[in-house]
């Protein structure tokens, strides 16, 4: 199924040149805790959202909205990041650089 959201996402995208995060088809993943792993070691935050195919950005949170929310605060902070990402400048903006 996510292969079929993610085709279908794709032929989408020649319709547009800015996206959100909300054009973007979205994994989200209820992690459970088995209640083998002592209290510490438990993952804290029950959902994840991740965008199809895209594993380095993630968002987590203690509900779906939570996650998604997170989620569009890294993927915004990637889009900010990406044109830093592939030149040899340092950043003039943003958390890693100078205002």
């Amino acid at each position: 199924m996510d292969r079929l959201k993610a085709i279908a996402r794709y032929v989408l995208s020649y319709r547009k040149s800015v996206w959100s995060i909300t054009d973007y088809p979205i994994r989200f993943t209820e992690q459970k805790a088995d209640g083998s792993e002592s209290e510490e070691r438990r993952n804290r935050f029950r959902w994840s959202a991740q965008i199809v195919n895209w594993w380095q950005l993630s968002g987590h949170g203690e509900t779906r909205e939570e996650a998604l929310r997170n989620l569009d605060a890294a993927f915004k902070l990637f889009k900010v990041a990406g044109p830093l990402l592939h030149s040899n400048s340092e950043p003039t903006v943003g958390p890693w650089g100078k205002s």
